[in-house]
């Protein structure tokens, strides 16, 4: 399911509208456009997870930071929650963040 409420799927759209031009128009276009996103690093890695664009290199790159920062917390509720979140949103996301942390 997309979102989980109006506030979610609104950013999974705004998420979407973002890597969408960041594939046509470049990843320069838009990467300032998500510093804004970044001070809610669990919901921006949620809404990429629910995204369902190609998969650019904005969006791994994306994916492979914030998830790093998350498994670098210490063990919490939230933190497993993402996680089993992004799972069950894609399971392709986990593993793109996964490969980042490992690299």
């Amino acid at each position: 399911p997309r979102g989980g409420g109006g506030g979610a799927s609104s950013s999974v759209d705004l998420v979407e509208s973002l890597l969408m031009l960041a594939d046509a128009e470049g990843v320069d276009a838009v990467g300032p456009l998500f510093e804004s996103l970044r001070g809610q690093p669990r919901e921006l890695l949620l809404a990429l997870a629910q995204s369902k664009p190609t998969w650019g290199p904005l969006r791994r790159a994306l994916i492979a930071e914030l998830f790093q920062g998350l498994v670098e917390q210490p063990p919490s509720a939230q933190r497993s929650e993402t996680i089993k979140s992004m799972w069950a949103a894609s399971q392709s996301a986990v593993l793109v963040g996964l490969l980042g942390v490992y690299k």
